[in-house]
This record gives C-alpha cells, sequence and structure tokens, in this order.
C-alpha cells in the first residue's frame, strides 16, 4: 500500500520496505513469538531457547527449499526454457491439472 499511495523518496515508504522485507518480516515474527508465546507465559531464556533450537531444523529445510525453488524459477524464466516448456504444453491440449501433476 505504501508503494502506492506514497512518494518514492517518502521516509515513512522507506520504513515499511524495510520492515515488510521478508528476512525482516521474519526476524520480527521470531522477536514477537518469543515475546508473546515465551516470556509472557513465564518461561525462563533457556526454555525458549531450547524451544527455538527445536524448531530451527524444520524452519531452515522450509526456507532452503523455498528460496532454492524461487532461484530455480528466476534461472527458468530468465533463459527462455519457462516459455518454451509453456508453449509446448500449450500445444498438447491436455487440462491444465493433468500438466501439472505430470511436470511435479
Amino acid at each position: 500500500v505504501s508503494a502506492l499511495a506514497l512518494p518514492e523518496d517518502s521516509t515513512v515508504r522507506g520504513f515499511f520496505d524495510l520492515v515488510g522485507a521478508s528476512p525482516m518480516a521474519l526476524l520480527i515474527g521470531v522477536l514477537l513469538a518469543i515475546a508473546c508465546l515465551g516470556l509472557a507465559r513465564g518461561w525462563g531464556l533457556a526454555r525458549v531457547e531450547d524451544v527455538l533450537a527445536s524448531a530451527l531444523p524444520a524452519t531452515a529445510a522450509v526456507i532452503l527449499i523455498t528460496g532454492a525453488g524461487g532461484t530455480f524459477g528466476y534461472v527458468l524464466s530468465e533463459t527462455g526454457v519457462a516459455d518454451a516448456v509453456a508453449d509446448m504444453l500449450t500445444s498438447t491440449g491436455l487440462p491444465i491439472l493433468l500438466l501439472a501433476w505430470l511436470m511435479a
């Protein structure tokens, strides 16, 4: 919304761009979770650290897979492979759900 409503050199827009960036949004979410779900319940810092450490492997895997998929998609679109595959698939005349299942 700030990109549409505010001028490009606005300080408020710069702030929202910073807060809305993916790494910063993830950091803010983790800090809020620590405050609201951990410390507000009376957990000590050691227990909060244990919970965060146990959640890290699953979270890291999701972020890694998402990042790799995004990078792969970017490479496909920049090299023109995505357009070639799309043209080939549309010429088959098969339903889109079947094509997506076959591609997966």
